[in-house]
């Protein structure tokens, strides 16, 4: 929830909010509610710099910027259509040959994808949680690298793929080989 903690509030300032906060989100600037509210706030920031009320000589941005705030997790992703779909090297194999992850990331159309957060973890015993033993993020061009140094052969592990916008993709891959190549 977004809303102001504050009932004098006026509909001309609380319009930029709500319209600047959809168009961050409809056009893909933000994509999680408490940015999307920064991004309102920064609007009535910009529209209404150094504007004083003349009967309680308040500072409307200063207010406004004070008195909205959102209810919940502010990290939530905000979802305006399906999330869309991840692919790599990896739908097509679960052998890894060599002590890291380099692979590109791509889209349904084949385009590369940036910001993808690649973690991986080792499974643990039985009963016991997983370890997290590398972690990164794609490049404009796409290229997620790993470096897993460390790891011993016959590893099995997972590979976590999160964007905004995007299903997760988990992979379970085997540390099969090391052809001695290096990140």
């Amino acid at each position: 929830v977004v809303a102001p903690s504050d009932l004098d509030t006026d509909t001309r300032f609380n319009n930029v909010i709500c319209g600047a906060m959809w168009d961050g989100l409809l056009e893909h600037k933000v994509n999680e509610l408490g940015p999307a509210l920064h991004y309102g706030k920064k609007a009535v920031f910009h529209e209404f710099e150094n504007l004083i009320a003349d009967d309680t000589y308040t500072n409307i941005p200063y207010f406004y910027h004070h008195i909205y705030g959102t209810l919940g997790d502010p990290s939530l992703s905000v979802w305006l259509s399906e999330p869309g779909e991840m692919s790599c090297e990896f739908d097509q194999t679960s052998d890894l040959g060599h002590n890291y992850i380099s692979t590109i990331i791509y889209n349904e159309s084949g385009n590369p994808l940036i910001d993808v957060v690649g973690v991986v973890i080792k499974e643990g015993e039985e009963g016991e949680e997983g370890e997290i033993i590398g972690k990164g993020l794609s490049n404009q061009d796409g290229y997620l690298d790993i470096d897993l140094t460390g790891l011993e052969l016959s590893s099995s592990i997972k590979l976590y793929l999160n964007k905004s916008q995007f299903k997760q993709k988990k992979y379970e891959l085997i540390f099969e080989s090391d052809d001695n190549s290096s990140l």
